[in-house]
């Protein structure tokens, strides 16, 4: 482990003297001059130096680079804040990157950022709000992959927060809504993003025994042409279970 350390150590010494060698010979404004700087602010997060990671990254935010990059630099005092377990600092970090540079912090996935971020200190009502207009506003199908897998987790506390939720019927109509808005206004380019979200779906009508929904929803998702054998698998264990506790025939005919 030592050895290991002291490569690190080597490696991030021998970035820095190239970041600083690029600071010396390139103009202020220029995306190399940029880039060094957020590389030493990379490099002051891995080491959470406070003092170090904030001069650097102050200097950046004061200077003429561009807004992307300004983004990228407020996201990082974000993840020192969070790595050193102060997460309302890191959120309020985040939320300023957000109000600051909106269209670049967004590219850079702050949305998630935050949303995890509210996960971690058990902000549920946030986390939710955060997720929702995620699945409204983002056209990147790997993140609203994600977030449907965050939600399916049987691990994921969101999941038992909705299900245990005085309010779970709300949640789980907006949840309706936000697939239904999804479809109409962001075609899915991925049928999996598709099969996955009616699962959930599914899942957690099952999970506030209304069985009647959780089959409808078994059914959006499994008249889906070429379905993974691992998730069809899923789909119909699941529906089966519907039809014992309901005392009906299964919806899914295999």
């Amino acid at each position: 482990a030592l050895h290991d350390q002291k490569l690190t150590d080597y490696y991030q010494q021998a970035a820095a003297a190239v970041y600083h060698n690029v600071l010396d010979k390139t103009p202020k404004v220029s995306r190399a001059n940029a880039a060094a700087e957020l590389g030493l602010v990379r490099l002051a997060v891995m080491k959470k130096d406070s003092a170090e990671t904030y001069r650097v990254a102050n200097r950046l935010l004061a200077g003429p680079a561009a807004k992307d990059d300004k983004a990228r630099a407020i996201l990082l005092l974000a993840a020192l804040e969070a790595s050193r377990g102060r997460l309302q600092d890191a959120i309020e970090l985040v939320k300023k990157g957000l109000q600051r540079y909106p269209l670049e912090a967004s590219r850079l996935n702050a949305g998630l950022v935050l949303y995890n971020l509210y996960k971690k200190i058990q902000n549920w009502d946030a986390a939710f709000a955060i997720a929702r207009n995620l699945f409204e506003r983002t056209s990147d199908p790997e993140s609203i992959s994600k977030l449907i897998q965050d939600f399916s987790s049987g691990k994921n506390l969101l999941f038992n927060i909705i299900i245990n939720s005085s309010d779970k019927d709300y949640y789980i109509n907006q949840l309706k809504t936000i697939f239904a808005s999804m479809e109409e206004n962001h075609p899915f380019e991925s049928q999996q993003i598709r099969v996955n979200a009616y699962y959930l779906l599914a899942q957690l009508y099952f999970a506030c025994k209304d069985l009647k929904l959780a089959q409808e929803a078994v059914n959006r998702c499994y008249f889906f042409s070429d379905n993974p054998e691992q998730i069809e698998e899923k789909i119909i264990r699941l529906d089966l279970l519907c039809a014992i506790q309901s005392n009906a025939d299964p919806s899914v005919i295999v």
